[in-house]
């Protein structure tokens, strides 16, 4: 998404369609829309092979909090993308920037995460609502 909306205003896309009439308030719900649906497809898919393979992960849980979940996380996900993409003029800069940023929060969480896991003195009951899938002994 950040690629995509830096991309059109790199090479000015976005001008061209203001020239043309298309004002910003559509220009923002077409993209809003086109984020939404592809995140809302890929979600489906993703909830559907998980349950179909067996993870404990969509199987334990329901299936509503889970549409809640992913409603929230696609909203916030297009949303960050929008704002992002505001302080970057060049598509290869906000690449890098959106691959370390991927990479170094997911490096950060496990990293993190993992010291909870192992304190005994943390409550478990926390953990098993954080992480259904993992058994906590």
């Amino acid at each position: 998404m950040l690629t995509y909306l830096v991309y059109e205003k790199q090479q000015k896309l976005k001008i061209m369609m203001k020239m043309h009439g298309l004002k910003d308030g559509p220009y923002w719900m077409i993209n809003y829309a086109y984020f939404f649906g592809l995140s809302a497809v890929y979600m489906i898919l993703f909830v559907i092979f998980g349950s179909l393979i067996g993870l404990r992960l969509f199987t334990k849980n329901d299936y509503s909090i889970q549409f809640v979940f992913y409603l929230i996380h696609i909203n916030v996900q297009i949303v960050l993308a929008f704002f992002a993409s505001s302080f970057f003029s060049s598509v290869k800069i906000a690449t890098v920037v959106g691959y370390i940023y991927v990479f170094g929060s997911g490096l950060l969480g496990g990293f993190l995460l993992h010291f909870f896991i192992e304190d005994t003195s943390f409550p478990s009951t926390f953990l098993s609502y954080l992480l259904p899938a993992y058994k906590i002994n």
